[in-house]
């Protein structure tokens, strides 16, 4: 009887609900405190949230009255690397904490102790020797604390100029000097570029910002009236084209030759050549076109036989598709397939469209 009696408590004590739905609960929380990983173990999150507690309350103590939190050191330019910095300070004034960073890309280290009497100690030293190299320590501010560089704020419109035809080698310092003689420069940016449809060396040119609208004016007009010299080579300078002047100009050609913009406008000057020779040269292919206009581009395929030649205006383009219409172009022999362009890309729509 007494077996039989036990075998029913514990059968209903394992078919209880209330036992059965705890066992779920816990391990739904069990299955919640580890749903996050790091490098494939699981991580408690309320572990997590009480560490990150300590550490705000460590950094607050540390930023009472500005208080240093750590020291900041500088090895760009030194034969170390952020590890032995690190192992460096460590060893002269204490053991480092988990927080430090080491910034390899930007060479400097972001260091913090776990006992306080190791940073006082490394604040009153004010360097450390890492090997036979000496490095600064300063005092690492808390981020809250630390004063924000202000930031300039935009350029005045036509404050900028634009000065080429520089020598090849200068010195951006001489240039500056040059010309801070009008004005307060705000920046000074050089560029290198090689110039349009040639294959010499590349050429620079730079863009001087002033505080001051009038000191550009004044850069520009005493370049004007005696010309600067930098290296013995003459600078040319004029006023910075902005972005809206481009666009404006980009719209007036476009609209000259029968378009909104100058993509357009190429488009409705340019005509398409099939049926090309391997063996031409781009100059061979001029040739015959410049005859009878100003040819502005060429484009050569040469692996599928063809090209693209745009002219200054429609009106030669007009003319060269009626001379092909009447008498063909032959190069080597062979007779070259003449289409404007626009009206090839009319026939691809179409085609399309179908």
């Amino acid at each position: 009887s007494s077996s039989s009696s036990s075998s029913s408590s514990s059968s209903s004590s394992s078919s209880c609900p209330c036992s059965a739905q705890r066992q779920a609960l816990q391990a739904g929380r069990q299955t919640g405190r580890q749903a996050r990983t790091f490098a494939g173990k699981p991580v408690d999150r309320r572990e997590v949230g009480r560490r990150q507690q300590r550490r705000q309350a460590e950094m607050a103590d540390n930023q009472q009255d500005g208080a240093a939190e750590g020291v900041f050191v500088k090895f760009r330019g030194a034969a170390v690397d952020g590890q032995q910095t690190l192992d460096a300070i460590a060893s002269a004034f204490g053991e480092v904490a988990d927080s430090s960073k080491i910034i390899a890309k930007r060479r400097y280290a972001e260091v913090r102790f776990k006992e306080e009497s190791a940073l006082k100690a490394a604040l009153e030293a004010g360097e450390v020797t890492v090997g036979d190299v000496t490095l600064k320590l300063d005092p690492l501010k808390p981020r809250e604390s630390r004063p924000k560089a202000a930031r300039p704020g935009p350029a005045a419109a036509g404050s900028s100029i634009y000065v080429n035809q520089l020598p090849a080698e200068f010195d951006k310092t001489e240039l500056r000097e040059l010309f801070s003689q009008f004005g307060e420069i705000r920046s000074l940016e050089a560029k290198k570029q090689r110039p349009k449809g040639a294959d010499g060396p590349l050429s620079t040119h730079v863009f001087i910002t002033y505080k001051e609208k009038a000191d550009a004016e004044k850069a520009i007009a005493s370049a004007q009236e005696t010309p600067l010299s930098l290296n013995g080579a003459t600078l040319n300078v004029e006023l910075r084209k902005s972005k809206e002047d481009k666009g404006r100009k980009a719209d007036a050609n476009g609209t000259a030759n029968g378009s909104k913009n100058g993509k357009q406008g190429a488009q409705e000057r340019k005509v398409y050549l099939s049926h090309l020779s391997h063996s031409l040269t781009e100059a061979e292919i001029r040739a015959p076109f410049e005859q009878i206009g100003v040819v502005t581009k060429l484009t050569v395929n040469q692996r599928d036989s063809f090209a693209s030649v745009t002219f200054k205006t429609k009106e030669d383009m007009d003319k060269v598709i009626a001379v092909a219409k009447e008498t063909p172009f032959k190069l080597e022999g062979v007779e070259l397939v003449v289409e404007a362009w626009q009206s090839l890309r009319t026939k691809r729509d179409e085609k399309l469209a179908r």
